[in-house]
This record gives structure tokens, C-alpha cells and sequence, in this order.
């Protein structure tokens, strides 16, 4: 081996060294928890099972985000009037509300909203 290539693998293997050393914990691996509450009266967009179990698409989609981020859901049921007031956001009890609420200018003055469903409504009937 030569001595060139010997120092270049004793600075790298040094400077790989040092990095591990003085590495601060990252909150990047930890597992993060995402607070969430829902009415859960709306089917098929959130509703409860008859073992009590949260599912729906709201729910569905939520988790499957989290699982992506390595994250955790912790979903409680709410009642209309309190995720209308949004008081859980603000009192930071939660960290996202899941409901059909609608996206108005007013409320969009104190949260964001995701709008993904514009229709939630939709009858379908059988040509004669």
C-alpha cells in the first residue's frame, strides 16, 4: 500500500471518526407521535367500527402519511362543536382535526385546511 493511499484512509476513517463523536441526537430517527381527533359520524370518510376502532378514508389516509414519516397516530374522537371551534388546535391538545368542515375565508383566518374533496356528496342512480 502506499503511503498516499494510507493517509487519505487514515483522514477519512478519521474525519468518519470524529463525525460519530461529536453527532448530537437526531430528532430525524426518533418516532414521532401525531396527535388527531374526529367526528366519527361521518362514513365513509371517518367513522367508528363496531369494535370501536377508528377507519375510514380520513383515516386511512392520516396513518398511511404517518407511516411514511415514521410517525405514530394517536386518534381521539371529538364531537362537531369542538373541532369547529377549533380549540383542541389551539390549546395544542391536537395537531390535526379531522372532519367535513367547511373551508371558509372566516376560518381560514385561524387554521389551515387541506382541501382534498371538494364533493363529499355524490348520488348515483341506475339508468332505466
Amino acid at each position: 500500500m502506499s503511503a498516499r493511499f494510507a493517509l487519505r484512509l487514515t483522514a477519512t476513517t478519521l474525519a468518519v471518526a470524529l463525525s460519530l463523536v461529536n453527532a448530537r441526537a437526531d430528532p430525524e430517527g426518533a418516532r414521532k407521535d401525531i396527535n388527531a381527533m374526529a367526528v366519527t359520524v361521518f362514513p365513509p370518510f371517518e367513522f367508528a367500527d363496531a369494535s370501536g376502532n377508528l377507519v375510514g378514508f380520513d383515516i386511512d389516509i392520516l396513518n398511511g402519511i404517518a407511516s411514511k414519516m415514521g410517525a405514530q397516530v394517536n386518534w381521539t374522537q371529538s364531537s362537531f362543536a369542538q373541532i369547529i371551534s377549533f380549540a383542541p388546535l389551539k390549546t395544542k391538545r391536537t395537531d390535526i382535526l379531522s372532519s367535513a368542515i367547511g373551508d371558509t375565508p372566516e376560518r381560514r383566518a385561524s387554521v389551515n385546511f387541506i382541501d382534498y374533496v371538494y364533493q363529499p356528496y355524490v348520488s348515483v342512480s341506475k339508468q332505466v
